[in-house]
């Protein structure tokens, strides 16, 4: 089965909660939940720094084929959720090794946040055809088959913050 990786960079543009308390996030994608280590915001930003691996079968029924990431805030007998948001995942066109990093902006009642995260798709099982030939990449197909992947990605590095997506937004 296919195996994505996600890395949660950080949290920013929190609205509508006090940042005074510890942070957590969660991530979901057909039937699994992974969690973050609780972390507490530092200069108006949640900065998570954490690598999820996570199953993704693309053929799955379409409406599970979102990754939602939660901002959920901890309190001593209770917790809330601050916001949600999700990326259709089978509109993207991944590339094996291939960081794409995507900015999500999620909101949950009076409450916003803006995600900063990276997919990285590390095994999409058996290719069942061969890439173009002017190698360009096909959805879920390597440019190099006989390549393995390589992962590298620097926190330090990462280019200025993508555009704003939000599924839940109508306007472009």
């Amino acid at each position: 089965m296919p195996v994505i990786e996600v890395f949660v960079i950080k949290a920013l543009d929190i609205r509508g909660v006090t940042l005074q308390k510890a942070f957590k996030v969660y991530l979901r994608l057909q039937q699994q939940c992974v969690c973050s280590e609780k972390t507490t915001e530092s200069g108006g930003e949640i900065y998570f720094r954490e690598k999820f691996r996570l199953n993704y079968d693309p053929n799955h029924y379409t409406r599970e084929n979102r990754l939602f990431v939660e901002l959920w805030k901890e309190s001593f007998l209770s917790n809330l959720c601050v916001c949600v948001a999700w990326v259709q995942l089978d509109t993207q066109n991944f590339v094996r090794g291939e960081p794409t990093t995507l900015s999500l902006r999620g909101r949950f009642e009076d409450s916003q946040a803006t995600f900063i995260v990276s997919i990285v798709p590390i095994d999409f099982g058996s290719v069942s055809q061969l890439p173009s030939q002017d190698e360009q990449p096909v959805l879920g197909i390597p440019i190099y088959i006989n390549n393995s992947p390589t992962v590298n990605c620097s926190f330090d590095n990462l280019p200025a913050v993508p555009p704003q997506y939000s599924p839940a937004d109508p306007s472009p």
